[in-house]
Order: C-alpha cells, then sequence, then structure tokens
C-alpha cells in the first residue's frame, strides 16, 4: 500500500538525518527535510497517524531547529505544522515542551522571516487550543514583540496570535501586553492608533467570553476612554464605536461603569464643545453618553448636570426625529434605575423634557411606535407615576398644561394617523391621563351610536382610497372605548 511506502521512506530519512554529524553536512539536511514535508503531507492526506509519535519525529524537529540556519528553520517549522496537526487528532496527545518552546523562542530570532515563520506557526497550532501553563509555551517572545517590534508586519502577527490565545494567558502577562498596548497607544497617531484602538477592542471581547469581570477591570476600558482626548478626529470615531459597542453587551453594568469610572461623561462633554459645529459627530457623542448612562445602576445625578446630557434632550426633537425615539428609553432608563428618581427628573426636568414630550405629540408626520411597548410611552409612564406619587406637583402641573393631553385625542380621533401611532397614544391616555379622560369623553359620541359603521364610511382620510380591514375596525372600537370611559 501507498502509505506503507511513505511511511517506511519517512523513518528512513530520518535516519539519514541522524548520520549529519557536521555543520558542513547541513546543506544535505534542506534536502531531506523538503523530502518529509511531502511526506507528511501525503500521509496527512491518506488519514494516517499511527506510528508517528513513536518515530522520534518531535526530537529531531527540536534539534534541527537549534540551528542558526534560516532557510532550513522555516522548512523544519512547516515540516512541524504539519506533523503536529496531525497529531493533534489525537486527544492524548501532547506537544512536548522543548518543542513548543523552541518555536517560541524563533520569533526572537533576528531573521524577519524566521520571526514570522514561527509566529505563524504558533498560530496555527493553537488554532484549536487553548494557551495555557500546561502547554509549556513560553508566551514571553510573544509579548516581548507587542511591547517593542517596530515592524508593521511582525506586530501584527504577534497582536494576532495574542487575540487567539489572550483568554489562557495569566494575569501577570496579560498586564504587561496590555500595558505596552496602552504605551503604544499613547505614542501613536492617525491610522496606527486606530489599529490599536480596534485590536485592544477584539482583546476585550476575547475576554469577555470567559470572565467579564476580568475583561472589565483588565484596563483596557480606561485605556479607549483615554484616547477620547485625541487631536485626532480619526481617532476620536473610532474610540466611539469600540466604546458603543461594549456599552451594546447585552447586561453590561459592570462595563458601563467601568466607562464613567474612567471619566468618559467628561470627556464626552469636552467633545460636545469642541464638535459644537459637526451636527453627525455630535449626534453619536450624545447617543453613546446616553447608552453608557443608561446601562449603568444608579448613574450618578451630579454627572446628569452635564453638557452632554443637555444636548441629548435637545436632541429629541432634532431633524431627523424618527430617529431619536431610543433617546427616551436612554431617560426612562436612568431614572428607573437611579436611587434619587426625585433629582434625576427635576434635572431633565430643567432641561425641559417634557417640552420635548409635547412638541413630539404634537407632529402628525411621527411614527410613535420603536417597539411593542413604545419608549416615548415608557418614559411618560414614569413621569406620570412619579407626579402622581411625590409631593411635587410640578411634574404633573407641565403635563397637564403643556397640550399633552389635546395632541394625543386628536391622534387617537385623527383619521388620517397611523393606526400605530394611535395604539401608542391610546397607551398614553389610559396610564398618564385617566382624570382627564372623563372630560374628555363628553364630546365623544358613545361607541354604540356609532356601531353602524359599513365599510365605505372606513375609507375616510385613507390617500388610496383603502378600505379599513376587520382589524383596523377593531382597534376603532377598543380606542373609543378607551376614551369613552366614564372613570377609572
Amino acid at each position: 500500500m501507498e502509505w506503507i511506502d511513505n511511511m517506511k521512506e519517512l523513518i528512513q530519512r530520518l535516519e539519514d538525518l541522524k548520520l549529519l554529524t557536521t555543520d558542513a553536512q547541513l546543506h544535505k539536511a534542506d534536502e531531506i527535510w523538503g523530502r518529509l514535508l511531502v511526506l507528511i503531507m501525503k500521509l496527512r492526506k491518506q488519514n494516517y497517524t499511527p506510528r508517528l509519535q513513536s518515530i522520534g519525529l518531535e526530537d529531531i524537529t527540536v534539534k534541527y531547529l537549534e540551528y542558526n540556519r534560516p532557510s532550513l528553520q522555516i522548512k523544519i517549522m512547516e515540516f512541524a505544522t504539519v506533523f503536529l496537526r496531525m497529531m493533534y487528532s489525537n486527544n492524548e496527545f501532547k506537544v512536548s515542551h522543548q518543542l513548543s518552546n523552541q518555536i517560541a523562542q524563533l520569533m526572537q530570532s533576528s531573521n524577519r522571516q524566521v520571526k514570522i515563520a514561527a509566529i505563524k506557526t504558533c498560530k496555527k497550532l493553537y488554532k484549536y487550543n487553548r494557551w495555557s501553563q500546561e502547554d509549556g509555551f513560553d508566551i514571553k517572545p510573544m509579548v516581548e514583540i507587542i511591547v517593542h517590534e517596530s515592524n508593521q508586519e511582525v506586530l501584527r502577527l504577534a497582536i494576532d496570535l495574542f487575540l487567539q490565545v489572550c483568554h489562557g494567558i495569566d494575569d501577570e502577562n496579560f498586564g504587561i501586553v496590555v500595558l505596552g498596548f496602552v504605551s503604544r497607544l499613547e505614542s501613536s497617531d492617525g491610522s496606527v492608533a486606530v489599529g490599536f484602538i480596534k485590536n485592544l477592542q477584539a482583546m476585550y471581547w476575547n475576554i469577555h467570553r470567559d470572565n467579564p469581570v476580568k475583561a472589565a477591570e483588565c484596563g483596557i476600558i480606561p485605556a479607549i476612554v483615554n484616547t477620547l482626548r485625541s487631536v485626532d478626529q480619526e481617532v476620536v470615531d473610532q474610540s466611539i464605536d469600540a466604546i458603543q459597542s461594549l456599552c451594546d453587551i447585552r447586561n453590561c453594568e459592570v462595563i458601563s461603569a467601568e466607562l464613567i469610572r474612567s471619566g468618559l461623561i467628561q470627556a464626552l462633554n469636552d467633545l460636545c464643545i469642541r464638535y459644537s459645529n459637526d451636527s453627525e459627530l455630535k449626534t453619536r457623542i450624545i447617543e453613546v453618553a446616553g447608552s453608557a448612562a443608561s446601562k449603568m445602576r444608579d448613574f450618578p445625578v451630579s454627572l446628569v448636570r452635564s453638557l452632554v446630557f443637555e444636548q441629548l434632550t435637545i436632541l429629541m426633537c432634532g431633524l431627523r426625529m424618527n430617529g431619536c425615539l431610543y433617546l427616551f428609553d436612554y431617560v426612562n432608563d436612568m431614572i428607573q434605575k437611579s436611587t434619587n428618581k426625585a433629582e434625576m427628573i427635576k434635572v431633565f426636568q430643567e432641561y425641559g423634557i417634557v417640552k420635548q414630550l409635547s412638541t413630539i405629540l404634537s407632529r402628525r408626520d411621527i411614527r410613535l411606535c420603536n417597539s411593542p411597548v413604545p419608549d416615548i410611552v415608557k418614559l411618560l409612564e414614569t413621569l406620570a407615576d412619579f407626579a402622581d406619587n411625590h409631593p411635587d406637583s410640578s411634574i404633573r402641573t407641565e403635563l397637564e398644561q403643556g397640550g399633552m393631553f389635546e395632541n394625543l385625542t386628536a391622534i387617537v380621533k385623527s383619521d388620517t394617523t397611523h393606526y400605530m401611532n394611535k395604539r401608542a397614544a391610546a397607551q398614553i391616555i389610559e396610564t398618564c391621563f385617566q382624570h382627564l379622560v372623563q372630560t374628555a369623553s363628553s364630546d365623544i359620541q358613545p361607541y354604540n351610536d356609532n356601531a353602524e359603521i359599513d365599510m365605505k364610511s372606513g375609507m375616510a382620510g385613507y390617500p388610496y382610497e383603502q378600505v379599513r380591514t376587520l382589524v383596523e375596525m377593531r382597534y376603532i372600537h377598543y380606542l373609543q372605548c378607551i376614551l369613552c370611559k366614564p372613570m377609572w
């Protein structure tokens, strides 16, 4: 069989290598290792692994890697990659500490091509395996490259390797790498700094999957927040993207707390002033502030008294109002998670939050429903509940005197308003203005008097003369029941 012939030749070639005893004979070794690579690849295709571990391949590989002959070392590492990946199919097989450390040490070779080959070999060998102390792999060469290497190709490969295995690295060496990253980031700008931010972001995700607490406390978050102070807008843009991605992680209270502790709000305040004329960037700055604050439990009221949150309140009625409704959810979460709701609401009241809500409800071109329970509904419910259970009557007065109830009633009555807006308006009326429904219902005929509604009448106000469906007719019934109810 062919695999038997290949195996016999492989063993013979190994014997030939053992007979090369002088440096002058090393040129023959190049040829032999080239043939060994061909043979091992054939055996791999033939899915043959028995006996490979017992014929001394690891020992002779280590021996020849020690020769300072770059072309030979690169060829041997190619062989080792194929051989060891074949062995990884056997769960009982462990790479010898001597071999793994020898490959790692070649990351410090003075020859750039050998260094690159060593890193690539490590990446391939550990693609499907955790890198831990049990493997006996010396990670210090990789750490040294990340901290000191100037060649961008080598650095890029080392960083990729680190991101692949960082979840299994001990805390001491992990901390060294993070500090090295931060140091290099602080001394970089432009695309180089952007690259380091992306690497820190990827590193965070890799750690977070296994240990969220370690990820939050390892120093990556303060480093990213600090980059917001860069004078390079490209760096600021990437920093904002990175912070928003952290805020998007589910159940990220620990992350948000670390962001705030690291001075995020003050940094964003400064950016709001610096980029006051850049509406697009300013919007992103405000959004990330709201996102981070809303995820944190008991966000400090003192920080709410910041320019960025005043701007957030103003942004709610921006030019693209339809796209800003989620901002209400940020405010609602900040209030709900606060242990000092009265002060939190007072600050947003000073910013004009109720007036902003009234303005939005006076518009007919806004789609109020951005979720099953719209964010604007949740915020109004929070404000109304506070108004009804707190001695300060200013919120209730502002809610009732701003024309909000009249606007909501007009939405419900309108034949041209989208039914989702009608439903949202009805939810707000039912929850926040129960005591005013008695007055409103006197202006509306009882539903039974309007029970005989033919399909033709359903066309009123529809631009394309579409007949109302049965579902819509039932919804009209539901709305009228709300408004005609004598009292709750």
